[in-house]
């Protein structure tokens, strides 16, 4: 059984590779959350996720940022 903050993971998997993932799973929320606050919420673990998983601040913080200038939602 996976935990609550753990990635998809195959031995020899990319940052890149975790990088579209991320970008997949804030399409997914954009498109099954029915409100903004559970868009956070599932936002905010997707986060904890990756920085659970040994990635950097910077490292997920630059994908939301380009997630959200790409989508021009930078008001959220």
């Amino acid at each position: 059984m996976m935990g609550k903050y753990s990635l998809p993971y195959v031995v020899g998997h990319s940052k890149q590779a975790h990088s579209d993932w991320l970008r997949s799973a804030l399409i997914r929320a954009v498109c099954c959350c029915s409100c903004v606050d559970d868009f956070h919420l599932e936002r905010l673990t997707l986060e904890l996720a990756y920085l659970t998983n040994g990635y950097s601040l910077r490292f997920v913080e630059s994908h939301l940022d380009n997630f959200f200038d790409y989508f021009h939602a930078a008001e959220m």
